[in-house]
This record gives C-alpha cells, structure tokens and sequence, in this order.
C-alpha cells in the first residue's frame, strides 16, 4: 500500500515511462468504530448507485420526506425571528413556532429511531418490490452485518456477516474492491431469491 498518490511504472523501458497515477486510498483509525460504520455504510450506497440502472432502482421518497419535514420545521422557526411583530406581542407567535418546530423535529427523531432503526438504503426491483438494505455493526465488534430484505415478502432476505479486520490493513487503508465484491454477492444472492 503506497503513499495517497503514489506513481507507478507501467512499463520498465527508460525511454517509455508512462506514469498512471493510482486511487486514492481511504485511510481511517479503525478503532474508531463509528468512522467504520459510516464508511462501510456509503460503501454499501455507492455500489448500489453505480449497479442501480440494471435490476433496481434507488427510491429517496423517504429521505426526500425527513429532508422536506425539517425544512419546514426550520422555515416554520424562522417565522418567529422575521414575523415583523415587537417582542412582547409576539410571544404567541414565538411560542407556536417553537412548539411546531420542537414537534416536527421529535417526531422525526421518533421515526429514524423507531421506525426506520439500521436502514440505510430503500430500493424497488423492476417488478415493483420495495426492498431494503440494513446495517449493523455494534461497538467494540469486529463484524459488519449486512442484510437485504424485501418489504412485500417478509422471507425473501439474505444477510451476510463481514470480519471487518479483512477490509482494513495494519495503517487502517480501506480494501474497497474486497468490500464491493462481498456486497456484490450479496446483492446477486438476493436477485437470485435465495434466502439466508
């Protein structure tokens, strides 16, 4: 594993050097459990975003939602700072606001820990199943738990534990080849229909 952007000799005649720069390498303290998560996690994302034309496509709509529902939660609090009312007679105003933004923002904290738990991704199959993509990885454990799961049939799932210490050298550089190889098993599995 070389430096950020090491160069590499393609060719081992002096007159024809043709340098080719190599990718840039992710490097993070692997003891940090949390930065291993997050990682991991938009790992997982970004091969499902590169495979996506194929066989699925990616749905935001719930993402899209949480981002809407505070947006307006956020406009809605700013209307007690811009309402042109002086203080004390706006302290109705000042109060409503807060009060919905304050509800907005429970409800939505309520949904992401609740409801929606480990889901880091929604896609829908082209026969229209709405399926998910969960992730655990608990602290001070050394396996990352990936599970795809269809929404419509509750016994179509397939989970796969990853060692973490396989993706990651002695300095903490991430082998994301590896990683995408393993999700993409993953994922072919699941398009298969088999269940684990």
């Amino acid at each position: 594993m070389g430096g950020w952007f090491s160069k590499k000799k393609v060719d081992d005649d002096d007159d024809d050097i043709v340098e080719e720069e190599e990718k840039e390498l992710t490097k993070i303290d692997t003891g940090d459990s949390t930065a291993v998560k997050y990682l991991l996690d938009d790992k997982v994302g970004e091969y499902f975003r590169e495979q996506g034309n194929a066989a699925f496509s990616i749905n935001y709509t719930v993402d899209n939602l949480k981002l809407l529902t505070m947006a307006v939660a956020i406009a809605v609090s700013a209307g007690t700072h811009f309402n042109g009312v002086p203080f004390p007679a706006n302290r109705y105003i000042i109060i409503a606001c807060a009060t919905f933004f304050f509800i907005a923002n429970g409800l939505l904290t309520s949904f992401m820990w609740w409801i929606e738990k480990d889901i880091i991704l929604r896609f829908s199959l082209k026969n229209g199943d709405a399926c998910v993509v969960r992730a655990k990885f608990p602290k001070y454990q050394e396996y990352y738990n990936l599970r795809i799961e269809s929404l419509a049939n509750k016994t179509k799932a397939v989970e796969e534990s990853l060692y973490v210490g396989k993706l990651f050298d002695k300095e903490g550089h991430f082998d994301e080849p590896a990683f995408k190889k393993e999700v993409e098993k993953l994922a072919t599995t699941f398009s298969k229909g088999k269940s684990t």
